[in-house]
């Protein structure tokens, strides 16, 4: 794939909101999937990982090595989802930046999700024991969301009905 320019899809939104389901569908397409979570889960289950870790300083240390396997598979050509939430503007656009300066192209694709199916999903999750979603969690996380604004050309999908805006 040398000499492919990249092409890098960042997801954006809250928990529950579809990210993983998306990024996995372009994952099934040939796409690299980069995601904190797995990266969590993985060594959780591998015991690397113990509930009484610093889970801010882990997630920034995996997300290190994520940041690492971007530019790794930019310059390879290779096209990427990266499976996060990018709650803040600088967040994302240092992941733009990341990309562009590796040679590929970047497309942000915001889910939008009312606070209320938040909060419903959240509910739901609880019933799962593989998530970390939670009403307490939603209830922090809504507010300090940053949602995408129109200079960053997000393509916006309405979580609820599954439809692009």
């Amino acid at each position: 794939m040398k000499g492919t320019r990249s092409h890098v899809v960042l997801t954006c939104g809250v928990a529950g909101s579809g990210k993983t389901t998306f990024a996995k569908q372009l994952e099934a397409s040939g796409f690299a999937r980069l995601s904190i979570d797995d990266e969590v889960w993985r060594r959780i289950s591998a015991g690397v990982l113990t509930p009484e870790a610093d889970t801010r300083l882990v997630s920034l240390s995996i997300e290190e090595e994520i940041r690492a396997r971007l530019v790794d598979l930019v310059r390879q050509g290779r096209n990427v989802v990266v499976d996060f939430s990018f709650p803040a503007r600088s967040s994302r656009d240092a992941y733009k930046r990341i990309v562009e300066e590796n040679g590929g192209t970047v497309e942000l694709v915001y889910f939008r999700l009312s606070p209320e199916i938040a909060h419903a999903r959240a509910r739901q999750d609880a019933l799962d024991s593989t998530s970390s979603n939670d009403r307490v969690s939603v209830d922090r996380y809504i507010p300090a969301f940053e949602v995408p604004e129109e200079d960053e050309e997000p393509i916006v999908i309405d979580a609820f009905s599954g439809g692009i805006l």
